[in-house]
Parts: C-alpha cells; structure tokens; sequence
C-alpha cells in the first residue's frame, strides 16, 4: 500500500503547503497528497470556493517552481500525480478521518502534517488522530526567522538541513511520557479487573453447588467487593506517585 500525505488547510499561505509536500517527498517517500478541509471551524479557511482556490494554487505554484528550477519540484510535479482535495465536516472528525484513514491503508500507510493549523485546531486533529492509531504526525517550521520580501529564500530547494525541521509530534518526550502512563495504569487495571472476573466466577459456580450460606461463599463476595474498591484506589496511588 503506498503512503499517503494529508496536509489539513487551514491557511492560504501556498509556500507552507510546498514545502510539506516537498519534505515528505523527498525523504518519506509519499506516493499520494490528500489535502483535507475541515468545514465548520471558526478559524481557518472560509468555505469550500476558498478551499478549493488554495488547492489549485499549491499546484500552480509547484508548477511555476519545476519550470524554474531542475530538481525536486519537477519530480513532484511529473511523478506525484494522485493528489485530491476532501471536505469534512469538524462535527464528525473522528468518524470522518478513521474511514479516510481506513481507506488509505491504515494508520502505518498514513502521515499527517499539522504546519498551517492554528493552536487550537491542530490540537483537535492531532487528538484525533492519535486517537485513531496515527503516530507519524508531522509539522515543517522554520529554523530561522521569515522575510516576506523574498519568501523564495525559506523554500525547501533553499534550505539547508540545519534551516528547518520536520518534527514528529507524536513522538516528542512529554507526548511519550503520557503515553507510558496511560499504558501502565492500563496495564494495572486490567490485572485488577480479571482476578475479579476470576473470583465473580468461582463464587457463581460454589453458590449453585453449596448455596448462598456457604461461609466460602461469603469470603469470595467480600474479597469481590474488596478488589473492587481497590482498583480505583490503585489507579489514585500510581497517579499521586508520579506526580
């Protein structure tokens, strides 16, 4: 399955656009651009004349970029060809983007790019997608700062590799951190639910053959209530100890 790029509009700065698209080319080796608009936000792009103004732009302008220049902007412009603007709908991301991911191959033939999201909106859809199994979420900024009067100098082509960075959100310390600790209070909670399961069981099976006086029985019911009033407790515990 090839990989696919989903840059999210939410600007109508091109250049921002073309260098995303011209990183994840060059060194990830993407074989199709989804460019996804999200309707109904209150920042971003307007609507959907908008939206599609800006996609036909990017294109234009990589078109202008290939006939001035011989290298990686030719390339993309002759070889990466399966390039599609999608609306959605911000009141139905997550279902929206997890058919669009699954029709894409799934989360490991999928990379999102974050750059032209503003704080508020690309917090929703990295949420979201993180959610959704993603974890090559990406956005492209600028090691140095930008100068309106000759925006050609802070393109890809021009750039050296110590002049940006492609960063990984999803994979950054304080997203990791998380991460484990979710995990380790997962992991403790799930033991803690299947010796309850365990006890629930044995205690139907001993109260059908020696009835609910059977003093084994009660000793199950009581060590039953006990781990259930444990397991929140343990989850408090792990959380005060890390904090």
């Amino acid at each position: 399955m090839v990989k696919t790029l989903f840059l999210f509009l939410f600007s109508n700065r091109v250049d921002t656009y073309i260098n995303a698209i011209s990183y994840a080319y060059d060194e990830m080796e993407i074989k199709a651009v989804r460019l996804v608009y999200v309707k109904g936000t209150k920042i971003g792009l307007k609507d959907d004349t908008q939206a599609s103004a800006v996609f036909t732009e990017i294109w234009s302008r990589l078109q202008e970029l290939a006939e001035k220049t011989n290298g990686i902007y030719k390339q993309i412009n002759e070889r990466l060809l399966d390039r599609q603007l999608i609306p959605i709908e911000y009141s139905s991301l997550k279902i929206s983007l997890g058919r669009l991911f699954k029709l894409h191959g799934g989360p490991r033939n999928c990379i999102i790019d974050l750059t032209s999201a503003s704080k508020v909106a690309s917090i929703d859809v990295f949420t979201v997608c993180f959610a959704l199994g993603i974890k090559s979420i990406h956005t492209f900024e600028l090691g140095l700062p930008f100068d309106p009067k000759s925006p050609d100098k802070f393109l890809y082509h021009a750039l050296s590799k110590s002049e940006y960075s492609y960063t990984c959100l999803s994979i950054t310390p304080p997203v990791r951190s998380s991460q484990s600790s979710l995990v380790r209070k997962s992991s403790l909670l799930w033991y803690v639910g299947c010796v309850a399961l365990v006890v629930m069981v044995v205690s139907l099976y001993i109260l059908v053959n020696l009835g609910p006086n059977s003093s084994f029985v009660q000793f199950l019911n009581l060590t039953a209530a006990v781990i259930g009033l444990a397991s929140p407790a343990l989850a408090l515990l792990e959380q005060r100890r890390e904090h």
